[in-house]
């Protein structure tokens, strides 16, 4: 498989996470020095065992909450060994409202496994709501 058929199938692992409730797919695929930062203002994690330690635990709660992603379409691309890639995901409540979210990765290739050494998932704000100003978008 290439590497950006590598990445397209680990993100769609990564999804798949919400619908089975079992994170398993993030401990195998971050790395251990991965940073991760989330939607909310607390939700950055150096390392593999913070991130992990939330991770489980929100898993857990999205899958509980019937909340899932829906929409992937990831850009993928690669410089050798070193991966990087673009998503905007739907992700869909549990009583059918979506949010589009996006979400981001750098991963390298070590030896056959693909490891996530950066994660980030937001979601828009619109800037005058976020800097109190009009910008040109």
């Amino acid at each position: 498989m290439d590497g950006a058929a590598a990445v397209r199938e680990l993100w769609s692992r990564l999804y798949k996470t919400l619908e089975t409730g079992d994170a398993s797919a993030w401990s195998e695929a971050l790395a251990e020095d991965a940073l991760v930062i989330g939607t909310d203002e607390a939700e950055w994690w150096q390392g593999k065992a913070a991130a992990m330690r939330v991770i489980k635990q929100q898993v857990t709660e999205l899958h509980e909450a019937g909340v899932r992603y829906s929409g992937s379409d990831p850009q993928v691309n690669e410089v050798a060994d070193v991966y990087w890639v673009a998503d905007r995901p739907n992700v869909v409540l549990a009583d059918g409202t979506t949010v589009r979210a996006r979400f981001t990765a750098v991963a390298t290739r070590v030896e056959d496994a693909l490891l996530l050494r950066q994660v980030h998932v937001s979601i828009g704000s619109p800037n005058d709501e976020v800097l109190q100003q009009q910008l040109t978008v």
